[in-house]
């Protein structure tokens, strides 16, 4: 080999990734920790995942096809495999082949397994909580994640050689819930883009949706769960079609059975089954389709760290509107790529602002432009990845630097 390949082979750094869950089913961490292994490598970072077959039906079969050819992926069974035997013996070994490693999301024992291992044999390691050390998500199962917090994931926080957040609101929350954590970092996220472009989508949706081709479209993407409050946007309709008649609400996701036919039975009783449209769960061209046929995206939830589909909405130039329980609210307002919705006023707002935008075509259009101009700026996986890999070997700096500061004294 050249020797020039060998050095370039020699200054390869290797991360791993951890992560209890790694099926599209569990949201948004599992695209995170796969958009970020793939695009490290363009700044000299490899990248393993290890995570666990969770939520899937085929033993994990079907996750590691996924990722093969884009991404390492390693499975174990379970957590408490890895606490015996060649199991803990394999994972200590992963961990010492990685120059750092990066646990994603909280309580789970895997990664407590997998901090205690980085502590033993001093390996770096950072923490990203994808926004479980918030208010809302600590409200949840509150007392087991406060006891869970105090007895094992403090620990792991208070040793960490850095904690990820993914927007300076979800540092500032997590700070102001636990207090300080060691040497904070803020690497926003990106979004995914179609391969076709806008036209040929929204030619696609209105061959599919003949019945909207000609409706002014509203569109709520996510998961159907109260979090998210789509009940509001369904509520605002009644004030949209008032004004604008020719208004249409696409329904995005999915969700418990129960709940989503709660939502549809709530939809007509409000008279509102004319234009209301429930389309279950999109995914690939589907989706951009019907984001691409969209003038306005709503999404009223009551908390999100980052909110990926918002991301997605602006890169098609669709202009937003959220609340300020979405941690990059302060950047998409000050961009004037969306609007905020008042927690006090919140369905008025939602549907008078989504009427000024329907009702203006050319005010939407150039808030759509600025929404783009964002997403590009700030919000791609390429420029995630470079900004990701930055905290990296900052921090492998401080970790040099205490090391020299440890010997020095």
């Amino acid at each position: 080999m050249p020797d020039g390949a060998d050095h370039c082979e020699a200054t390869v750094r290797r991360v791993l990734h951890v992560s209890p869950y790694i099926h599209p089913a569990a949201g948004g961490p599992p695209v995170v920790v796969e958009r970020w292994a793939e695009f490290v490598g363009d700044h000299g970072w490899r990248a393993r995942v290890l995570s666990t077959p969770a939520l899937a039906t085929d033993g994990g079969r079907s996750l590691l096809a996924a990722a093969k050819d884009r991404y390492e992926l390693l499975l174990v069974s379970s957590a408490l495999d890895t606490l015996c035997g060649t199991g803990r013996a394999n994972l200590r070994r992963l961990v010492q082949e990685a120059d750092i490693v990066h646990l994603h999301t909280m309580w789970s024992p895997l990664n407590a397994i997998v901090a205690s291992i980085c502590r033993r044999i001093d390996k770096p390691y950072v923490v990203s909580p994808h926004g479980m050390l918030d208010p809302y998500s600590l409200g949840i199962k509150s007392l087991k994640k406060r006891v869970y917090l105090k007895m094992v994931e403090s620990r792991t926080i208070r040793d960490a050689a850095g904690v990820l957040f993914t927007a300076d609101d979800e540092r500032d929350l997590a700070v102001a819930q636990i207090g300080r954590v060691p040497h904070p970092g803020v690497v926003a996220l990106g979004a995914d883009m179609p391969n076709a472009s806008e036209e040929i989508l929204r030619s696609r949706f209105q061959s599919t949706h003949p019945e909207l081709a000609d409706k002014k479209l509203i569109i709520f993407l996510g998961r159907l769960h109260p979090k998210k409050r789509p009940d509001v946007v369904i509520r605002a309709m009644r004030g949209v079609r008032a004004k604008i008649p020719d208004a249409a609400l696409l329904m995005v996701g999915d969700g418990q059975h129960d709940y989503v036919d709660g939502l549809k039975q709530h939809s007509d009783s409000l008279g509102l089954r004319e234009c209301v449209h429930f389309l279950g769960l999109l995914t690939g061209d589907e989706k951009w389709a019907a984001l691409a046929s969209s003038s306005v995206f709503a999404l009223p939830s009551l908390q999100e760290n980052f909110a990926i589909a918002v991301a997605e909405a602006l890169h098609l130039g669709v202009p937003v509107l959220i609340t300020d329980k979405i941690n990059i609210w302060h950047e998409i307002v000050g961009a004037e790529a969306g609007m905020l919705l008042r927690e006090a006023f919140l369905e008025d707002d939602l549907a008078s602002h989504a009427v000024a935008l329907l009702g203006d075509p050319r005010n939407c259009r150039d808030m759509g432009r600025r929404a783009r101009a964002l997403a590009l700026r700030a919000y791609t996986w390429p420029a995630s990845a470079q900004r990701l890999c930055a905290y990296y070997d900052t921090v492998l700096e401080w970790q040099r630097a205490a090391c020299r500061g440890a010997v020095g004294a």
